[in-house]
């Protein structure tokens, strides 16, 4: 018997049967059974036994229920006293946040998380800085993302610890695995399994200028020194956007380009790595909509590119959790799988496009779920997609 399927027998039998209730039918029974002393071998009393019966399978099957519509219909994420998550989680000292699924966090001193989104599927969460365990518990109702600089690691359940400090991350598994994304990861996604890890340092330099500057290269010569002109030069737009972005500080880069900029940006734009890097900067400054528009190009317009297939799952991930569009939502998950993409993204993709098929109530449901099981009968959406086709 596999583990998740111990578990589920655990949890089965710990049902809420009341047991006094129990206990007083069956003295109940006793009783009717000594009421009249016996003058000889008689039949028991059917229709009391029949009763009792059917009471006690009332009784086992309501407590089973209600734990099945709990599983079911969960909610947001709330801490494990059922109050709702804060938006922040800090640590002057060492501490562990334990939350109602089972999972928890242990945060470093010092240590700083945002909490993004919550939803019955999704948990997203900002790491800001430095060090976290995370504890996810495994077949959960819920997808964890975290976002962490120039990372976004994606999990179901596992055991796994981020180390930050600026754009420097650390990513080391101890059990299960995990997804890592993130434009400097090589082909753009990593698995980690238990014992693997991934270091991502600090770019060595800005990133290069998504356009030409429009105005002329300054002369050979050196340029006598003019403070006035070097601070203004410094203050331009287009290098604090820039100088936020390499630091991963999304927020003030998008603020500082400001939504024509970002625009613009968009517009002259020519390469993949840029594209995709001005849809991180919306997507992770909370402007999911203005990511659209950069990741729609690359999979238009750089459709033979390896980032193709990635950007694509991504649209469909925006479409489905972040913008409520399960239509538009099909239409890009199809197409990053039909793209080929990544083996370590094909589960995710497939169960969220189960997802938004059902969401669209789209009769292809039932045959998108019976793909999933077929290729991934172990995978972490696979209880909830079979319960889906029951």
């Amino acid at each position: 018997m596999t583990d998740q399927r111990i578990e589920r027998a655990r949890d089965a039998l710990a049902s809420d049967v009341d047991e006094r209730k129990v206990q007083a039918l069956w003295r109940r029974i006793e009783g009717g059974r000594r009421a009249k002393p016996s003058h000889g071998r008689r039949r028991p009393n059917m229709r009391v036994i029949l009763a009792a019966a059917m009471t006690l399978g009332l009784l086992a099957s309501g407590g089973a229920l209600g734990w099945s519509l709990t599983r079911s219909e969960a909610g947001p994420l709330r801490l494990a006293d059922g109050s709702p998550l804060p938006s922040a989680l800090e640590a002057t000292r060492t501490e562990i946040f334990r939350f109602d699924d089972g999972s928890q966090l242990e945060l470093a001193a010092g240590s700083h998380v945002d909490l993004l989104d919550t939803t019955p599927q999704n948990v997203r969460l900002a790491l800001r800085g430095g060090q976290v365990v995370f504890r996810v518990r495994p077949h959960g109702p819920r997808r964890w993302e975290i976002e962490c600089g120039p990372l976004s690691i994606e999990v179901v359940g596992t055991v796994f610890t981020v180390d930050r400090d600026g754009e420097h991350v650390e990513v080391h598994v101890q059990r299960g695995a995990v997804l890592v994304h993130g434009d400097r990861v090589p082909d753009h996604v990593q698995r980690l399994s238990a014992g693997q890890s991934l270091a991502m340092p600090p770019a060595p330099q800005l990133p290069a200028p998504l356009e030409e500057e429009a105005e002329a290269l300054e002369p050979v010569a050196a340029p006598v020194p003019d403070p006035t002109r070097d601070a203004q030069r410094a203050a331009r737009p287009g290098a604090v956007w820039r100088e936020h972005l390499a630091a991963g500080r999304y927020d003030e880069a998008y603020d500082a380009l400001g939504e024509e900029g970002f625009l613009r940006e968009t517009a002259r734009a020519q390469r993949v790595d840029d594209l995709m890097r001005l849809a991180d900067l919306a997507r992770l400054s909370g402007h999911p909509d203005d990511a659209l528009l950069p990741l729609e190009r690359i999979v238009d317009r750089h459709s033979s590119s390896g980032s193709a297939a990635i950007a694509a799952y991504t649209l469909g991930r925006l479409r489905l959790e972040r913008l409520g569009d399960p239509g538009g939502a099909v239409v890009a998950l199809q197409r990053s799988l039909a793209m080929g993409l990544p083996a370590a993204l094909q589960e995710p993709a497939r169960a969220r496009l189960v997802r938004a098929l059902r969401s669209d109530g789209d009769p292809r449901m039932d045959a998108a779920g019976r793909r999933y099981l077929e290729l991934h009968p172990e995978g972490p959406s696979a209880d909830v997609i079979r319960g889906w086709l029951e």
